[in-house]
């Protein structure tokens, strides 16, 4: 529907809050420039791209007459700038939301308009000299959320599995690491723990040598 709200009488509470809802988040209150009236290739408009302020009285739904999309009743002046909405939606989600209905030609248009939408473009320089690594890093595109985690150095991945690697070697000749919190709850005899300070400093230390040995079965 695209209507504000309005019931039977004063005392229907549920017409009033969904009125509420609907003036608050879903009334296309103002057209701007650079979004409304900004078509393709650079084309500048002379009447805002979303329909707004639609024509008033619409008496009944119909199609556009691009046969595309559906208009919806618009009763008084006040429905001129209603985005249309589900209103069961609007108080569920209480966001805003855009619902229309489509016919078959403007559901394939649609489909075939965000299926070859092509990413954001942009000019950034680069020194001659860059390497392959600088060039991707400066020019990798990603998106707010990743942006964001980024600046406030949030914690982004880890392995949900933790490996534990045994020589099978009774005699092991490489040098294994260990981490620090299990060299910490081994006793000063133990000749797992070394003797003086870890090569390493941070969650992982050198040892140089390992005791465990793996019987194999053949």
């Amino acid at each position: 529907m695209a209507e504000m709200p309005r019931g039977p009488d004063t005392s229907d509470k549920c017409a009033a809050y969904l009125r509420q809802l609907v003036g608050e988040m879903l009334v296309h209150k103002q057209c701007y420039a650079s979004r409304c009236f900004k078509g393709s290739r650079g084309k500048t408009l002379h009447k805002c791209k979303y329909g707004f302020p639609f024509k008033v009285p619409e008496p009944c739904e119909r199609l556009d007459d691009e046969m595309v999309r559906f208009l919806y009743p618009r009763t008084l002046k006040e429905d001129a700038l209603v985005v249309p909405y589900n209103p069961e939606i609007a108080i569920l989600w209480r966001a805003s939301h855009n619902v229309q209905r489509v016919s078959k030609h403007g559901f394939e248009q649609y489909l075939a308009k965000y299926i070859s939408k092509p990413e954001p473009s942009c000019n950034i320089q680069l020194p001659e000299n860059a390497s392959e690594p600088q060039r991707y890093l400066r020019t990798r595109v990603i998106g707010s959320v990743e942006a964001l985690e980024v600046l406030m150095g949030f914690h982004q991945s880890q392995m949900s599995r933790q490996v534990l690697f045994l020589h099978t070697e009774l005699n092991p000749t490489q040098r294994m690491l260990k981490p620090t919190f299990q060299l910490q709850q081994l006793d000063n005899e133990d000749s797992d723990k070394p003797s003086s300070r870890p090569i390493c400093k941070g969650t992982l230390s050198f040892i140089p040598s390992l005791t465990l040995v793996v019987a194999l079965s053949h």
